[in-house]
């Protein structure tokens, strides 16, 4: 392939995927180019479905990685870190076990480090964002919180769907890990 061929399509990529999520009802908004951090003037408060201004924002930064608001998404996300000595995956199926939920859920995807996202359906924003708070190596992001989004790529490696479909609810046990006081 010529020279930017590759960087070319990850672009047209970004920006096709911008686009339909927008189209399914989710907002979105960029973040600096194989960074997390956003690019607009108010963060995550800046999201939006609006197609035009969804097109405008990848024209200006094509390469602009996808950003997701948890709050006004109604979603709460299990981030499950695998790096600098902590492995939230194993650690998320030994507190699950314990806690009696499952730790399987039906929309995940992976993250550059082998970690993972655990999306779940919140539309009453009661999901907190915590760090370690119940376990090693497991955040959470709630209202409030955004995620990277897939296929956005860093340059440790990309943010892949490994499922996608409709967000299970939070395990209401979850929900007590987050409540308890440290």
């Amino acid at each position: 392939l010529p020279t930017g061929v590759d960087e070319m399509e990850r672009q047209n990529e970004l920006l096709n995927a911008a686009l339909e999520y927008a189209r399914e009802g989710l907002y979105v908004f960029p973040l600096t180019p194989r960074g997390k951090t956003p690019l607009t003037a108010h963060g995550f408060k800046d999201a939006t479905n609006d197609e035009e201004q969804v097109r405008a924002w990848w024209t200006e930064t094509p390469d602009a990685n996808i950003g997701i608001p948890c709050g006004s998404n109604g979603m709460f996300v299990v981030d499950l870190d695998v790096k600098n000595g902590k492995n939230g995956v194993d650690v998320w199926e030994s507190l699950c076990k314990e806690n009696g939920f499952s730790p399987d859920c039906h929309v995940f995807y992976s993250t550059p480090s082998n970690g993972r996202h655990l999306c779940y359906d919140d539309p009453e924003g009661i999901g907190r964002n915590t760090t370690d708070k119940i376990g090693s190596g497991i955040d959470t992001r709630g209202n409030g919180g955004y995620v990277v989004w897939p296929p956005s790529v860093t340059d440790d490696g990309e943010y892949a769907w490994i499922e996608y479909g409709e967000f299970p609810p939070i395990p209401s046990n979850l929900l007590s890990l987050l409540d308890a006081p440290v």
